[in-house]
């Protein structure tokens, strides 16, 4: 319990303080200059006053924003390295690829909680300490545009970073995702369909479209001929139809038709063998 208090509670506790307060004081308690106005036409009206004070804004950053991105990835890092030396010592024997491929889901929460942090701060972060340190106009224009924004998304994607790697949330994704690349299959295969004669109505189910589609190929996956394409492509459509003939008649079911049950099946034996 002792442990628990100081090392859950107390931080707990202590970032909620800390968080609120020192905005509180940053924002609305700061002593700005009385030459300070708020520009109505920028982005927040210009920021608040602190951020022209060279030290607080230095703080802010610093501490603030440098140190909470660096220190989300150090625990989370350590954490990953706790898991796995325990693993390991309960079993032994057993290697660190099988333990890194059985907590996978979780290191990949972890890892990508943390990277989208860093990449979403790391350059604000640089960006304000040169224009604190060496050039104020540094960024200004990929400031307005892009990282005013970009640091939200770090909120707003955590949930799902967190979900996606949950075996029920990635089955139920999965299972929509097959149903949108079905129904975008069957919208790209109505117009096809309605040029081959085949038309699709709205009472029609999944299944019936494909099995119209399927009804339009044959084994290679072309549409079969019909009387009209097979003899455009010859000169003398007789004769077409006597190589088709003289091409079937010894099969088996052309000479059962052609005798009686006794020969067919003697034909069918000598046929075989």
């Amino acid at each position: 319990m002792k442990n628990k208090l100081f090392f859950h509670y107390i931080p707990l506790g202590f970032v909620c303080i800390y968080t609120f307060g020192i905005h509180v004081y940053f924002i609305p308690l700061f002593p700005c200059k009385p030459n300070y106005s708020y520009d109505l036409s920028a982005f927040v009206c210009g920021g608040p006053c602190y951020l022209d004070t060279f030290i607080p804004s230095v703080y802010d950053i610093i501490i603030d924003i440098m140190l909470s991105t660096g220190v989300l990835l150090v625990f989370n890092l350590l954490m990953i390295s706790r898991v796995i030396n325990y693993k390991q010592r309960v079993s032994p024997s057993t290697p660190v690829s099988n333990i890194l491929k059985k907590n996978r889901q979780m290191i990949l929460q972890l890892l990508a909680i943390s990277l989208m942090a860093l990449i979403n701060w790391l350059p604000w972060i640089f960006i304000i300490l040169v224009q604190n340190f060496y050039d104020p106009s540094f960024g200004e224009q990929f400031i307005t545009i892009f990282l005013h924004y970009l640091p939200y998304f770090t909120t707003f994607a955590s949930p799902f970073l967190a979900l996606i790697n949950l075996p029920k949330i990635r089955a139920e994704f999965k299972n929509v995702m097959r149903q949108l690349m079905t129904t975008l299959h069957i919208l790209n295969l109505t117009p096809i369909m309605a040029n081959t004669g085949n038309e699709v109505s709205a009472s029609d189910s999944v299944s019936e479209i494909l099995l119209k589609e399927q009804a339009n190929k044959n084994d290679d996956g072309k549409k079969p001929p019909t009387y009209e394409t097979l003899f455009s492509n010859t000169e003398n459509p007789i004769q077409v139809h006597e190589q088709s003939q003289s091409r079937y008649q010894n099969t088996p079911a052309v000479i059962m038709l052609q005798s009686s049950p006794t020969q067919s099946m003697d034909h069918i034996k000598s046929y075989m063998c």
